[in-house]
Parts: C-alpha cells; structure tokens; sequence
C-alpha cells in the first residue's frame, strides 16, 4: 500500500471489498461494535475456516448472527 507505483491500485482493490462499515454503541461506556459488510468479510471467514488462529478477534457472519455479540473467533493477521 506504500509503493507509489501500486499503491493506490491495492488501496482502492482493498476499498471495493467494503460494502459497509455499522459502528453500534456496546453495553460498556466506550465500547463499540462493529460490522463490516461486503466481500471482506467471505475472505475473513475462508481464513477463520481453514482453522488459523491469532490474536485479532473478528465474528464472521455466519458465526455472528444478528444479535450475537459475544461469540468472538480469531485469527492470524497475514
């Protein structure tokens, strides 16, 4: 994403991945819940499913469900 010569290509390919961002505001003060919406999150949820783990915590869609904000899965950022 640094490169100047294809820099803005990745950073505008990583954009269309993203077909929303929903910030919630979560039980505790300060805490927010987040929702990615779009191609991303089938990429997330490949990785999550070919069993890599780590420490960055992320529910994919399947696994979230629409009011499930406690089952957190993680994986290994690459």
């Amino acid at each position: 994403m640094d490169d100047p010569d294809g820099g803005r290509e990745a950073a505008q390919a990583i954009r269309s991945l993203i077909g929303g961002i929903v910030l919630n505001p979560g039980e505790k003060r300060g805490e927010v819940h987040i929702s990615l919406r779009g191609e991303l999150m089938g990429i997330l949820d490949f990785a999550h499913t070919n069993g890599n783990k780590g420490e960055t915590r992320f529910m994919t869609a399947g696994e979230a469900g629409p009011r499930n904000h406690l089952k957190l899965r993680s994986w290994i950022k690459a």
